[in-house]
């Protein structure tokens, strides 16, 4: 994206704060169909990683947990990564353009 930003000449968007604009930016502009499948398969991904490891240590295939915490916070990571990833999306989705106190706070 950043890439794209430079190949049209830098332009200043007006969501921009400083002179080189955020990923967001350029998001909220011509790219936000790719920025939101982007964010979308990011936060899908991370959290099918996460579950799939713990799938893989509960039949046995990984080295099995240690201890009872070491289970307790892989199923907090994946409650978390299911936060963040939602939170990720949701700032796709509402861009700094249309929709700038929103995509700040997520």
């Amino acid at each position: 994206m950043l890439l794209t930003w430079v190949g049209t000449g830098t332009p200043h968007y007006i969501s921009q704060d400083g002179s080189i604009p955020y990923i967001s930016d350029i998001g909220a502009d011509i790219l936000k169909p790719l920025f939101v499948t982007g964010c979308s398969i990011t936060a899908v991904a991370f959290l099918l990683s996460l579950i799939i490891e713990r799938l893989l240590r509960h039949e046995g295939r990984l080295h099995p947990d240690q201890r009872k915490r070491e289970k307790a916070f892989s199923y907090l990571a994946i409650l978390g990564s299911a936060i963040g990833g939602a939170g990720l999306i949701l700032l796709s989705v509402f861009d700094t353009k249309r929709h700038p106190s929103a995509h700040r706070g997520f």
